[in-house]
């Protein structure tokens, strides 16, 4: 840039090609923390479209893997004495976390070295990469070779505006939109979208619910779970970290694949063993409330064979007015998104489950059924409300018809 500045000329794009292991949110997280401190290079500049290129012939094998990144040394380079350090500091990440991150953080996803797969594998990985992302332009291409106009977005993307909550958002908003025009009869019209911008496609293709079963769902509930029921059923998850007491008519880890999944070829064990739906489960992530950490939300995040929860921090109604954005005025927009996460008539505020799940040929009613039975029960739940008397929310939300957002926040002294 100051280069072109002394010449006299700009850029109209800059492209910034990462590896084949960059994490794109902690890029996405280190500019946008830069533009907050008022980096001078954003006086010329911003983020405005992220790309990830998918290796179509190996997406189902890497999604199906259950090793590290350090097990693929290939990928970060750790024979090489100039490994960057931050290549390091991914030898512990699951192979399948990292394909799953740069495939939903993206505005254009481009499934390269389209020769190299059949008519049937194509479209099942479009399916699977919109469900994933169902707001990504999607385009096929082989040697990488696409228009510069369909990689330079007219305009900037969304993903660069947003943040990790936000992601979980559109997600939600995605998969309940998904789900109703589902059961009201329709298609997940994401995919069928899409056909009419990709030069390479103009036939009308089967839709992912017609051809593989592909759909989504949202499971929300305003009640805690039980940490050991809950513990109980990740066990007959088939993912690689979950403990097990028992293997009786469950199909351990190693057997499962994506691509049996959509050959239909997955052994879920005999016809009464009711937890052989999870096995239907590709990709499934969001918030969860533990009766056991009832002031932190906990993040979940499940793709293939791995499976991790993690500490998000403090649910909003136990976060003190002076933590919140603004203090909690409405007039910031970031606070008028939480606010709706309230449940304004009842008293935990945004505590809540709120999951999507992506599957082939899942069965809602069964895995909801499942869910439903890791939640404290009638009798759980008056004890854990006894133990909460002591600890009254920072914060709540009721409605408010005199306020333009038609909310307000009222904070604990």
């Amino acid at each position: 840039l100051e280069i072109s500045k002394v010449g006299g000329y700009s850029f109209d794009r800059i492209v910034i090609e990462m590896s084949g292991v960059a994490e794109p949110k902690n890029v996405r997280r280190e500019i946008q923390l830069a533009m907050r401190e008022d980096h001078p290079i954003f006086d010329h500049a911003e983020l405005s479209t992220m790309i990830t290129v998918v290796d179509s012939p190996h997406f189902f094998e890497l999604y199906s893997s259950k090793h590290d990144i350090v097990d693929h040394q290939e990928l970060i380079g750790l024979n090489d004495a100039n490994a960057a350090a931050e290549s390091m500091s991914l030898v512990e990440r699951k192979v399948v976390d990292l394909l799953v991150e740069q495939v939903e953080c993206a505005d254009l996803i481009v499934l390269n070295k389209d020769d190299r797969v059949d008519d049937q594998k194509r479209l099942a990985l479009k399916n699977i990469v919109s469900a994933l992302n169902p707001k990504a332009d999607i385009v096929h291409c082989e040697y990488g070779k696409i228009a510069l106009d369909r990689v330079f977005l007219s305009e900037r993307g969304r993903i660069a505006t947003l943040d990790d909550d936000d992601d979980i958002r559109e997600a939600v908003e995605s998969a309940k939109h998904a789900s109703e025009a589902s059961h009201a009869g329709h298609s997940h019209g994401h995919s069928h979208s899409h056909e009419h911008t990709h030069a390479h496609e103009h036939e009308h293709a089967p839709n992912a619910a017609e051809k593989y079963g592909i759909s989504t769902f949202v499971y929300s509930r305003r009640r805690p779970f039980h940490p050991k029921k809950l513990q109980d059923l990740i066990s007959f998850m088939p993912v690689k970290n979950a403990l097990r007491k028992n293997w009786i008519d469950h199909m351990p880890v190693d057997s499962w694949t994506l691509a049996k999944l959509l050959d239909g070829k997955l052994d879920r064990g005999n016809e009464k063993n009711e937890l052989g739906v999870l096995h239907s489960i590709i990709r499934s992530k969001g918030f969860i409330w533990l009766a056991s950490h009832a002031q932190s939300a906990l993040y979940w995040s499940h793709a293939g064979a791995h499976f991790a929860l993690n500490p998000l921090g403090l649910w909003w109604a136990a976060t003190p007015k002076e933590n919140w954005p603004d203090a909690g005025d409405l007039s910031n927009p970031e606070v008028v998104k939480i606010a709706k996460e309230f449940d304004k008539d009842g008293k935990w505020g945004d505590r809540r489950q709120e999951l999507v799940f992506i599957g082939v040929d899942m069965v809602e009613e069964e895995i909801a059924a499942l869910f439903d039975a890791c939640l404290l029960n009638d009798e759980e739940m008056q004890q854990f409300e006894e133990l909460m008397k002591d600890k009254p929310n920072s914060a709540n939300v009721r409605g408010n018809s005199q306020s333009p957002s038609g909310l307000q926040v009222e904070f604990r002294e």
